[in-house]
């Protein structure tokens, strides 16, 4: 999988262009095709807030890693940081994977993420409650949370942060 190369041609009325690359590269290019040559999809990608799916999985490699046979996993390095950014991390890992078809649901469970980042389910739940106060996390059924795009917003300017 490593250094395979993806190929595409993008045609609109007349205009053609053809992109060979990384999957990533050839994204940005039909992204940035699209964006100069139909007006309305460039406004609207300017007015969408939030991160992009590359900025935010460029941010989360120290945290997250992929592998074929195991998918997205949570990787040691989280242990450096605090009760409430591994719970939103692991709510943007679960975010990445439903975006990228590995997941049904982009939320998580009270027991997943006890199991998952090793914390009693006193502390998950409190952080819950602190992190769904400012926005960060929803509640999207019993038991189910997901981060919001103020909390992936806010995950990446604590992880840049903290990096510095």
């Amino acid at each position: 999988m490593a250094g395979d190369k993806v190929r595409v041609q993008v045609q609109l009325g007349d205009l053609r262009a053809e992109a060979e690359g990384s999957p990533e590269e050839v994204m940005r290019f039909v992204s940035s095709f699209i964006g100069k040559h139909v007006p309305a999809y460039g406004l609207a990608q300017r007015l969408v807030s939030g991160p992009d799916l590359a900025q935010l999985v460029d941010a989360l490699q120290d945290y997250i890693g992929f592998s074929e046979g195991e998918g997205f996993y949570i990787r040691p390095t989280i242990r450096v940081l605090s009760n409430l950014d591994r719970i939103l991390l692991f709510l943007a890992k679960r975010k990445l994977e439903n975006l990228m078809g590995r997941s049904q649901r982009s939320s998580a469970s009270v027991p997943e993420l006890t199991e998952s980042l090793g914390l009693n389910a006193k502390t998950i739940t409190a952080r819950l409650a602190e992190l769904t106060r400012h926005g960060l996390v929803q509640r999207v059924e019993r038991g189910e949370y997901q981060v919001t795009t103020a909390g992936l917003e806010e995950l990446l300017l604590r992880l840049k942060t903290s990096s510095k």
